[in-house]
Order: C-alpha cells, then sequence, then structure tokens
C-alpha cells in the first residue's frame, strides 16, 4: 500500500496549523484511502501512456499505512481520494 498526499491537501494542511498555531506537534497529512502501489502506479502509467512498471517483490511487502487521525479530528481537514488523481 502507498500513502498519498495531493497538493492542494497539503496547502488546506499547512495552512490549519498556521491559523490554529498548532506548532510543536507531529501532523501527518495523507489520503484516507491507500492504494495498492502497483495498481495504482499501473492506472498512472496506463493514463500517461507510459510502460508497465515493474516491482521489487521485496520492497511490496513493506506495507505500513499513515494515520492522517490527528489532521482530520483536530485540523478538520480532509483528504481527496488518490484515484481522483488519475484526471490527468
Amino acid at each position: 500500500k502507498i500513502n498519498l498526499v495531493h497538493l492542494e491537501d497539503c496547502t488546506a494542511l499547512i495552512s490549519s496549523i498556521i491559523e490554529n498555531k498548532y506548532f510543536g506537534e507531529i501532523v501527518n497529512g495523507c489520503a484516507d484511502e491507500h492504494p495498492i502501489r502497483s495498481k495504482f502506479y499501473t492506472k498512472v502509467a496506463q493514463a500517461l501512456s507510459l510502460g508497465t512498471p515493474t516491482y521489487n517483490a521485496e520492497e511490496i511487502a513493506i506495507d505500513k499505512e499513515v494515520s492522517n487521525k490527528k489532521s482530520k479530528d483536530i485540523l478538520g481537514i480532509s483528504y481527496m481520494n488518490p484515484l481522483q488523481y488519475l484526471d490527468l
């Protein structure tokens, strides 16, 4: 799985941190959905008419999901679905 965040979501998160003076804390920003790396980037490659990417099986085995709970609960951020990024 992959952890993605759209540029617009990043700027909204940073703006909210500044507006709320929420400094000195670690806040993660990422989409709620965590698509499978190979499926997501294969779709992106197809959308851009590129060759199909290949993946190292050992790298695929690393599967960590970043939690965006704090940014949503405390700062009221909402995130785009990574599949929306495919409107290229």
